[in-house]
């Protein structure tokens, strides 16, 4: 079951990942927080219909523009505010790209090399689409 808890490196924004899929940032914390966006990724956490196994997530941080960033076993996907809708930024249909082998899929707790990925895959959201 995917949950994750991630604090901005400032503190001033928290990234709920829940158990069923739910999104959900709080900006302002904590003197006055207030909820910037609620979404949910379960239709990210679901395997398509004959694909064994269960869809791990193995990382959730915010990018630099508060954009939640999820790391799965499937790929790695960034909220687009301009789409309210998940771009996937590196998944297994997209193995060709250059950016799919660049992203390592670092594990949840412990262990370093956080930051690679978040700071990759800000900065391919951050690209002209």
């Amino acid at each position: 079951a995917a949950a994750a808890l991630h604090a901005s490196p400032g503190g001033e924004s928290l990234l709920l990942v829940g158990a069923e899929g739910e999104v959900v940032v709080w900006g302002g914390v904590p003197s006055a927080p207030s909820c910037v966006l609620s979404a949910s990724a379960a239709p990210l956490l679901r395997r398509a219909a004959g694909e064994g196994g269960a869809v791990a997530l193995r990382h959730a941080s915010l990018l630099p523009d508060g954009s939640p960033l999820l790391t799965l076993s499937t790929g790695s996907f960034a909220w687009r505010r301009d789409l309210a809708a998940w771009a996937a930024l590196a998944d297994g249909p997209f193995s060709g790209s250059t950016y799919a082998s660049a992203l390592v899929h670092p594990p949840l707790a412990g262990g370093g090399g956080g930051e690679g990925p978040a700071a990759e895959a800000a900065r391919l959201a951050s690209m002209p689409s």
